[in-house]
């Protein structure tokens, strides 16, 4: 498995998320940065 930054597997998680359901909607501080 590969080691990868907490904000990198965050970012990965909410694109893989928001590309299989457009439902998903994100909302927070610093989001996409």
């Amino acid at each position: 498995m590969a080691e990868m930054r907490m904000i990198d597997a965050v970012r990965a998680a909410i694109t893989e998320e928001m590309e299989r359901d457009e439902r998903v909607l994100v909302l927070g501080e610093d989001v996409g940065r």
